[in-house]
């Protein structure tokens, strides 16, 4: 028997939106799986372009002041995987596996911002004398101050739209964070963990909602409406679809550097692989291990009636109950399974994405004051 000891696999550490598996990798297969990659990317290069550029001379003081201007973006399609998995090869030719800790994200989402940074310092003439260099005049700082903010254009349009009475079904994804370049990330994004010790599969399912409020074509409401908005509030209530894009992500195949493993059942938690090589009794811990898997796409329809209720941007409450017309409409409506199986592998050889400088290149700046 061959010993896999507990090991950590994930498409990078920490998990992120920029490193992992695109949801259509090209010609995949189970003997050729596809490794993780580049999945969100804040734009490079991006565009600048300098605002303002002086100096105010005041006597012995001086005044710099400078202004640029940046145009960001960032997108990502696709999703992260990480888990821990811990088990054994037999010498019958078969395998057996746990995992836990597993965690998936993903979804798609773009972002478009202009970045303002502003430096403003001021400078004192100093001037020494001394007999061996005379008289000299250096420039000392005394007062620095900068700042800069990302003005989020995604969000602005949303805002305007909606304020025209079109509502586009978007949210902000507070997860792609490490994208960051354009300071707000906007798309469809669902998260998942803790399936596969109890399912057997992972499933995550980013989620699109088109409501229509009937109370805004209610001639008599649309005065108290308008009130109710004026005072910070908004009442809705209406019919919501709901569209599902359901990924599932499944474990077909387990190699280590004895041959392969194909999956062959799940019951209580553990996975049951089969078809491998006869190994010794005493074979040694297992070194090298790759776990492949597939995910499938699909899509679902549930249609719903929603109340909700907000004010302030602070307080809200919301509601729905399922709609179902008999036989005519079910309220459920999809496939789990429409595109795939795709391929996708992680092993404990590869190099997981560390790239912290990276990373903080990409973070949005925060104000900074500097004194001098």
């Amino acid at each position: 028997m061959g010993t896999i000891q507990s090991t950590s696999l994930a498409t990078s550490s920490p998990l992120n939106l920029t490193r992992g598996f695109g949801f259509f990798p090209a010609n995949t297969s189970i003997d050729s799986p596809s490794p993780p990659t580049i999945i969100g990317i804040g734009a490079t290069p991006s565009i600048s372009h300098s605002l303002l550029n002086t100096t105010i001379p005041l006597a012995f003081w001086r005044l710099r002041a400078n202004v640029s201007g940046q145009f960001v973006a960032g997108v990502f399609f696709g999703y992260n995987l990480g888990y821990t998995v811990q088990g054994a090869t037999l010498a019958n030719g078969t395998a057996r596996l746990e995992f836990q800790d597993d965690s998936t994200q993903g979804g798609a989402g773009f972002g478009f911002g202009f970045t303002l940074s502003f430096a403003f310092n001021i400078d004192q003439l100093r001037t020494t004398i001394s007999f061996r260099r005379g008289i000299q005049s250096t420039w000392e700082r005394v007062f620095n101050f900068s700042a800069s903010a990302t003005i989020d254009l995604i969000g602005i349009t949303l805002q305007i739209l909606r304020a025209a009475g079109v509502n586009v079904p978007l949210d902000q994804i507070s997860a792609a964070g490490s994208l960051g370049a354009s300071g707000a990330i906007w798309g469809l994004y669902s998260s998942a963990s803790s399936q596969l010790a109890s399912e057997g599969s992972l499933t995550f399912r980013p989620r699109l909602n088109v409501s229509v409020n009937l109370l805004s074509v209610i001639p008599q409401l649309r005065a108290t409406l308008k009130a109710l908005k004026k005072a910070g509030g908004k009442l809705s209530v209406g019919p919501q679809l709901n569209i599902e894009f359901p990924v599932t992500i499944e474990i077909v195949r387990l190699t280590t550097e004895d041959g392969d493993y194909n999956f062959s059942g799940f019951s209580s938690g553990v996975f049951r692989f089969n078809g491998g090589p006869a190994i010794s009794s005493s074979a040694p811990p297992v070194q090298d291990i790759s776990i492949v898997h597939t995910h499938t796409l699909g899509f679902r329809f549930t249609l719903e009636v929603k109340a909700s209720f907000g004010m302030w941007s602070i307080f809200s409450l919301s509601a729905s109950v399922p709609i179902n017309l008999s036989s005519v409409v079910r309220p459920t409506v999809g496939v789990n399974r429409a595109l795939g199986p795709f391929f996708t592998t992680l092993n404990n050889s590869q190099n997981l994405a560390h790239d912290e400088s990276r990373g903080a290149a990409l973070a949005a700046e925060l104000p900074e004051v500097v004194w001098g």
